[in-house]
């Protein structure tokens, strides 16, 4: 079905940039407008040479609208980051990070469920010597089969993790084929197991061979797919990430997430938001922060520290599902129902999926997992989390859940 969404321009506190307020028709969107920079939108390769003073975006309708413009594909000049700061007020993409072993499909269906997410990122596909079959990205991603969506709408972009520039920009071109919403190369996995494999943090001492690598993908792959890099701030220390950076934009990378930590900093906090700014203004294209935004605090000092306009949340995210919606300004930052009118039915319906996918034996880890980080928030959680701790069999946590009043009915999952 295709939906219209309605827009209007509006200054924004950048000179000479139109902004368009955008109020989608989506359920998911609350009747809720939001803010979007026009270069963020579809047309701005076309746009490009016209410059940015006073450009709009036309819009049109949109096939399963959620509410934003489509992914980024481009800045606009080479002062883009510098520029950034003045427009924190009036513009902000938030995005869904890729979690190892945390944030496979099903939770990212349920957390995108809750709306508001521009995009979000799978889990990193290793690439080694061999161009992968199809199946080994759906797989991970099986999103691609559903228009590179979640259930809720939300694209999907997929994420490449290996060391070898013609490997992966063969793998490139294959997942490219599949029409992904977007790809990324993974610089930040932190695993010992990766890094001694020469994979995702343990290249960022080798800014020449990331060059050649996001040239590699970026020779691979259409010019109007979104191409992203994920890194850190290097592998002991911060003393290359500038120079880390720089080597990814000069490969041709449209947009670069910058997760605020090193290697060795492993999850510890606090995120390094000093040196995210650092490198917001040392290159030319847009920068994405990452790192430590569990709440509207966090998320409001890591925009004014970093001065970037876009955030990506990760462990906040799966701690606090509506902490989205507290950003958009959709829910307050607390609410006496929120258990039960909406975590509680986003905790059955993720452990109906996860009994559909796995082995009575695996899906309680899974449960424990998700319920480790929602006890931060709500004493419900807690309590079923020290209740189904020492379970190790599906049809016990049904009992459990059931008694708490969970529907964990078997039912066909949307």
């Amino acid at each position: 079905m295709r939906q219209l969404a309605v827009a209007r321009t509006q200054r924004s506190p950048c000179v000479g940039i139109e902004l368009q307020f955008r109020i989608a028709a989506h359920p998911l969107e609350f009747g809720k407008g939001r803010l979007v920079h026009p270069a963020f939108g579809r047309s701005v390769r076309q746009g490009r040479e016209q410059g940015a003073g006073g450009r709009i975006v036309k819009m049109q309708q949109i096939e399963n609208d959620i509410g934003v413009e489509n992914e980024a594909e481009g800045h606009i000049g080479p002062d883009y980051n510098r520029a950034l700061p003045n427009c924190l007020a009036a513009m902000s993409r938030i995005l869904l990070a890729p979690m190892e072993g945390l944030a496979d499909e099903i939770l990212r269906d349920v957390l995108t469920r809750f709306g508001g997410y521009d995009w979000c990122m799978c889990e990193f596909i290793r690439v080694s010597d061999t161009v992968l079959p199809n199946r080994a990205f759906r797989r991970v991603c099986p999103e691609i089969s559903n228009g590179s969506r979640t259930a809720a709408g939300t694209p999907v972009r997929l994420q490449l993790m290996g060391c070898e520039p013609d490997v992966l920009a063969a793998n490139a071109a294959r997942v490219a084929a599949l029409r992904p919403a977007g790809i990324d190369l993974n610089f930040g996995c932190p695993a010992p197991l990766v890094n001694r494999k020469r994979g995702g943090a343990a290249l960022l001492d080798e800014p020449e061979l990331l060059a050649r690598i996001a040239a590699a993908v970026r020779a691979a792959v259409p010019t109007d797919l979104p191409f992203t890099a994920k890194m850190r701030l290097g592998i002991d220390d911060a003393g290359r990430a500038i120079e880390c950076a720089q080597a990814l934009a000069s490969g041709g990378i449209d947009e670069l997430i910058v997760h605020g930590r090193t290697r060795a900093d492993f999850y510890r906090p606090p995120a390094r938001y000093d040196w995210i700014a650092r490198v917001r203004e040392a290159v030319a294209v847009p920068v994405i922060a990452n790192g430590e935004v569990w709440t509207q605090e966090d998320y409001a000092r890591c925009r004014t520290e970093t001065g970037c306009a876009d955030v990506m949340l990760g462990r906040g995210a799966i701690a606090d599902p509506l902490l989205i919606r507290r950003l958009r300004g959709e829910v307050a930052e607390e609410a006496s129902d929120e258990w039960a009118a909406e975590i509680a039915p986003a905790v059955a319906a993720f452990w109906r999926a996860v009994r559909a996918k796995v082995t009575a034996r695996q899906a309680p880890g899974r449960l424990k997992q998700w319920l480790g980080y929602l006890k931060r928030r709500w004493p419900e959680a807690a309590v079923l989390h020290h209740e189904i701790r020492p379970l190790s069999h599906a049809d016990e946590v049904d009992g459990r859940l059931a008694a708490a009043g969970l529907d964990v009915a078997e039912r066909q999952v949307r």
